[in-house]
């Protein structure tokens, strides 16, 4: 293990305030909470809980000032949970610890909303394994959002699908994952969107397309539109144009409208006004 002060970024000059401020601003820089999955930032909060442990007892502190390690039984290259273990009678854990009347748990109360009994000590236990899951969701689901109960290991978990996500986007179930030590890891699951030719979702709406004559776009009338929830009828007013966009209320993505987009069907390789006429009247 370091010499403890240089670990706080201290010298032996150090006032009790100062060893105090020097290891709050120090774990709450490294706390496992805060870096996920980071080995090395695990590694360094751990040895600035050996050497707060030395700094912040009297009778530690002074016998570790007179004679380093060497006077808790070792060398510098002694092990360190070997030194820590005498401290403790012998059954050393990561857990709160208490001098002068300051709880090193008090912080993480502070900073992490409390589990002072649990979060502390589990932060050094390895969490178990996350959980990826690909999962095939229908268009209209991701559409309208829904919730679904997924069976996966066996457990079943119930998920919140908002409306209108995305193909491949990637939803995070916390603490669903695997079991380990230090809690459950989390699910994330992969979103696999089928596909629908009648629709297209573009800048966050949804869109579909009909057709209708010629004759209905000159002089009004009605027509089928495709929705997610079947066919329905609209009125076409007289003189409308190609491209045209109709607003549908509460069939598009959530509660927005579907925007249903027209073509004109126009009559090809007209020979004369007779054979326009019946063209027309299709």
């Amino acid at each position: 293990m370091r010499d403890p002060y240089e670990v706080l970024g201290l010298d032996k000059s150090a006032t009790d305030d100062d060893i105090k401020k020097a290891y709050r601003k120090l774990a709450r820089k490294y706390h496992p909470d805060l870096n996920p999955n980071n080995k090395e930032a695990e590694k360094k909060f751990k040895e600035i809980n050996e050497a707060y442990s030395i700094l912040s007892d009297k009778e530690k502190k002074s016998q570790y000032d007179q004679f380093g390690f060497s006077g808790f039984g070792g060398g510098e290259n002694t092990n360190y949970e070997d030194i820590f273990r005498n401290f403790s009678g012998g059954n050393f854990r990561y857990t709160h610890t208490q001098s002068d009347g300051f709880d090193i748990g008090d912080i993480f109360e502070n900073l992490f909303g409390g589990a002072r009994s649990s979060g502390f000590r589990n932060s050094y236990e390895p969490k178990g394994a996350d959980i990826y899951y690909n999962m095939n969701l229908d268009f209209k689901d991701a559409v309208k959002g829904t919730t679904l109960t997924l069976n996966i290991n066996g457990e079943n978990i119930k998920v919140k699908i908002p409306a209108g996500i995305k193909d491949k986007a990637k939803l995070k179930v916390k603490g669903k994952g695997q079991k380990g030590p230090g809690g459950r890891g989390d699910l994330y699951l992969i979103v696999n969107i089928a596909q629908n030719p009648d629709f297209e979702i573009k800048d966050g709406k949804l869109y579909t397309t009909f057709t209708i004559p010629l004759t209905t776009a000159l002089f009004g009338g009605k027509a089928k539109v495709k929705t997610l929830d079947g066919d329905i009828t609209i009125k076409i007013p007289k003189g409308t144009q190609c491209s045209q966009v109709f607003k549908i209320k509460d069939k598009g993505i959530g509660s927005d409208p579907l925007y249903a987009k027209v073509n004109i069907k126009i009559p090809k390789n007209i020979k004369d006004d007779e054979e326009l006429k019946r063209k027309l009247e299709v």
